[in-house]
C-alpha cells in the first residue's frame, strides 16, 4: 500500500511569502517613521536647548552692560551701517532687496558684543566659496578661516557698532577687540577670541532673523525696555519660512521654487528627510536695560 506525503503546495508557500513580504515592509515603514519622528524631535530639542543659552547670555550682558546698540552688516558695504536715529529699525527679513543684501549684524552692551552671520549667508557661503570673504569669520587651530554663527566677544568700546571693523587687527593679548572681518583671512584673529553661542557642529543651527526695539524709556533710572526677538532654525535656509517661523511643507519642498525665468530652482527643493531634520522657532523675551541707540 502507497503511503502519501504531505507538504506545503506552490500556492501555500507563495502566499506564505507575501505574507511575510507584507509585514518585513510594514515594520520596516514603522521604523523609517520613527526615526524620522526621533529626528525631528532632536532637531528641535537643539534649537530650545540653543536659545536658552543665547537669551541667558544676552540677559546677563544687557544687565551688567552701559548701553544697548546695534549695527548691520551689508554685503555690499565693507563696514558695519549704523542707525542715523531712534526712529529706524534695523530688523532683518530674508526677503530685502538684493542690492541691500544683509549678511550678519552686531549689539553691543559696552561691555561685550555680539556678532553673527544669518542662516541665508552661511548657505550661500558653502554654495560659493568667494561669499566667504562678506562673513564674520576667525581661525581655527589649524590657522583655517571659519564663518561665525554667532558668537560673543570683548568689546569695550563697542567698535563693532561703529562703521570701522575694517580697521581692527589681530592681536596675541585676549581682552583685544577681535578681527573678524577680513578679505585676507591670515589677518583674522583666531578662535580662543571668541565665545560661540552657535558653534559649528552637527546639530547645524544658525539665526535667521533678530529685531531688538527699546521702548518705555524712564527719566529717573535712564533705562529702557528691550524687547529681543529671534528666529533660530536649523542651517538650510531654504527649507525655511523665516517670516512664519515655520518648515517649508512636504509639496513646498518637492516642488521648489520658480526663478524669475519660470524655471525651478533646484536648491529650494528638498526630500522627505530635509523636512524631517528641519526645526525652526521663533523667541522673545524683554529685560531692562542702560539707554543706547537701536531699534532693530
Amino acid at each position: 500500500m502507497l503511503k502519501t506525503k504531505k507538504a506545503f503546495t506552490i500556492i501555500e508557500i507563495m502566499m506564505s511569502m507575501v505574507f511575510l513580504s507584507v509585514m518585513m515592509i510594514l515594520i520596516g515603514y514603522t521604523i523609517i517613521r520613527f526615526m524620522n519622528i526621533y529626528n525631528k524631535g532632536i532637531s528641535i530639542k537643539n534649537v530650545n536647548e540653543t536659545a536658552d543659552l543665547i537669551i541667558g547670555d544676552m540677559q546677563d550682558s544687557i544687565a551688567s552692560g552701559s548701553y544697548v546698540k546695534c549695527a548691520i552688516k551689508y554685503k555690499n558695504y565693507d563696514n558695519m551701517r549704523l542707525l542715523a536715529s531712534d526712529s529706524e529699525t534695523c530688523k532683518k527679513l530674508l526677503n530685502n532687496d538684493p542690492s541691500e543684501e544683509i549678511t550678519g549684524g552686531a549689539i553691543c552692551t559696552g561691555r561685550v558684543s555680539y556678532v553673527w552671520n544669518y542662516g541665508a549667508s552661511l548657505q550661500k557661503a558653502q554654495e560659493d566659496p568667494n561669499y566667504n570673504r562678506y562673513l564674520f569669520r576667525y581661525k581655527d587651530q589649524a590657522g583655517n578661516p571659519k564663518n561665525i554663527r554667532m558668537a560673543r566677544i570683548n568689546d569695550l568700546s563697542g567698535i563693532y557698532c561703529t562703521d570701522n571693523i575694517t580697521g581692527i587687527t589681530a592681536s596675541v593679548n585676549p581682552n583685544a577687540v577681535p578681527a573678524l572681518y577680513k578679505v585676507n583671512s591670515n589677518e583674522l584673529s583666531t578662535k580662543n577670541s571668541v565665545i560661540e553661542l552657535i558653534e559649528d557642529n552637527d546639530k547645524m543651527l544658525a539665526l535667521h532673523s533678530l529685531s531688538v526695539t527699546s521702548s518705555a524709556y524712564s527719566q529717573e533710572t535712564h533705562q529702557s525696555l528691550y524687547e529681543i526677538e529671534f528666529v533660530l532654525g536649523t542651517f538650510r535656509d531654504k527649507l525655511i519660512l523665516t517670516e512664519d517661523a515655520q518648515c517649508r511643507t512636504l509639496r513646498q519642498a518637492y516642488d521648489g521654487d520658480k526663478k524669475a525665468d519660470g524655471t525651478i530652482d533646484e536648491s529650494t527643493r528638498a526630500t522627505e528627510q530635509d523636512i524631517n531634520h528641519c526645526a525652526i522657532n521663533k523667541f522673545n523675551f524683554a529685560m531692562r536695560g542702560l539707554k543706547g541707540k537701536g531699534k532693530w
